[in-house]
């Protein structure tokens, strides 16, 4: 029997996996679209057969599967049947048709011909918090659906040998609690911050005993703020903020060691490629309206953010560890908020506020400041097991899988020796 290892982050900006077969040297990394959409069984028939002659597209791109006499398109091509925004829904509903599809898409990658024989899989999925409570539900849903389900006309028998249901940010803290071991969670005021596209997830470990809290308050509230002022495509203008925060890596500001700052928006080219007018004047007052509308989205957005750190955070932490693609965008106020500061080094006439020199100081001398950790040995982890080069990555691939990955590295650990 084939032996199928993998675990889903099924996040709202995009759906991450990261899989290995048994007996496989190392583990390979998915992305997909998070769109999930039911369709009448008779829709998906009449999309193949327009388009039978064009093309050959990869299984990611075009995953459907059938259960129980159900439809459902996952990913990209969701997009063709006018999906709807699902942001406010339970993740865990559309989780189970996610996690389908991308062992369909793995089985397709990897070539296996499996016919009637049963996948055997030791999964691991990531959900909000507040979704954390429903993960019995879940579970047997789940083993119902993979009992038995059709991925792109193919029947696949798989049988749930495991299964690590996690809320999202569980996977960097079971990394950080493998590599310090319990000892150090028992005796530590620990909170692990995930800031992702649909929720804020915070886990607070008091000497080990959990509480957590995953409101929607994810970057797509950001976007949104942005949106109400400057019609924007929603997913360039996402793309444009975070290309810009890699580029920002480079910056160098004046030394202030009592403030921390946002890139100048206007200066760089994802911002500027988001105005559209072709006059060089109405370009330029496009571009400071974008620009504007992003100033003060971030202020609200803050604004928001820091509410809720003050009623889920205590104030005497010891440690906090921040992770998620959103995290990045945030990090200037949330140094603040934690009363940290970059050390400098060499005249200290500079320093750049993206680039982490892995030291901070206290802002403010007279108030507590917690050793804070932005999960740089997890991505480094994730760089190296999965060839992303620095410089190519736009500097959130490794950092938006790590949270999929340490759950995946956990899962293998729990699997060894048995």
């Amino acid at each position: 029997m084939a032996v199928l290892y993998l675990s889903v982050d099924c996040g709202g900006s995009q759906t991450k996996i990261v899989y290995q077969l048994s007996g496989a040297e190392s583990p390979g990394y998915l992305l997909m679209s998070p769109l999930v959409e039911e369709i009448k069984p008779k829709k998906i028939v009449t999309y193949l057969d327009r388009k039978s002659s064009l093309g050959s597209p990869a299984p990611d791109r075009e995953a459907y599967l059938k259960w129980q006499e159900r439809v459902f398109v996952v990913g990209d091509l969701a997009r063709e049947f006018d999906p709807e925004d699902r942001t406010s829904e339970q993740k865990y509903e559309n989780a189970l048709y996610k996690v389908a599809a991308a062992i369909g898409v793995i089985v397709e990658r990897l070539k296996l011909k499996l016919g009637k024989k049963k996948l055997e899989v030791h999964l691991g999925v990531l959900i909000p918090w507040d979704e954390y409570n429903d993960r019995s539900i879940f579970e047997e849903r789940l083993r119902t659906i993979l009992a038995g389900f059709e991925f792109r006309g193919v029947s696949l028998l798989c049988s749930i040998g495991s299964i690590l249901v996690r809320p999202e940010g569980g996977g960097v803290a079971a990394t950080y609690i493998r590599q310090n071991g319990t000892d150090w969670l028992q005796k530590k005021k620990i909170a692990v911050l995930m800031f992702g596209h649909r929720n804020v997830t915070a886990l607070y470990f008091d000497r080990g005993k959990l509480s957590g809290d995953s409101p929607l308050l994810g970057f797509s509230n950001f976007l949104d703020a942005v949106i109400e002022r400057k019609s924007l495509d929603r997913e360039l203008l996402a793309n444009a903020v975070m290309d810009t925060i890699a580029h920002a890596y480079n910056d160098t500001r004046p030394e202030n060691k009592n403030a921390n700052f946002y890139p100048d928006w206007g200066k760089y080219s994802p911002i500027q490629g988001l105005a559209k007018a072709k006059d060089v004047e109405l370009n330029q007052r496009e571009c400071k309206l974008i620009v504007d509308a992003i100033t003060v989205a971030t202020k609200e957005y803050w604004e928001k953010i820091e509410k809720w750190l003050g009623k889920t955070i205590p104030g005497a932490v010891d440690i906090v560890i921040i992770s998620g693609g959103a995290g990045e965008f945030l990090q200037p106020n949330l140094e603040r908020y934690f009363n940290a500061a970059h050390k400098l080094t060499g005249n200290g006439s500079h320093y750049h506020p993206y680039k982490r020199a892995g030291v901070y100081v206290a802002k403010d001398e007279d108030r507590s400041m917690p050793k804070l950790l932005w999960g740089e040995g997890i991505v480094k982890l994730v760089r190296e097991k999965f060839q992303i080069d620095f410089q190519d990555d736009d500097h959130n691939l490794a950092i938006r899988l790590v949270d999929c990955y340490g759950l995946f590295d956990y899962l293998i650990g729990s699997m060894e020796g048995k």
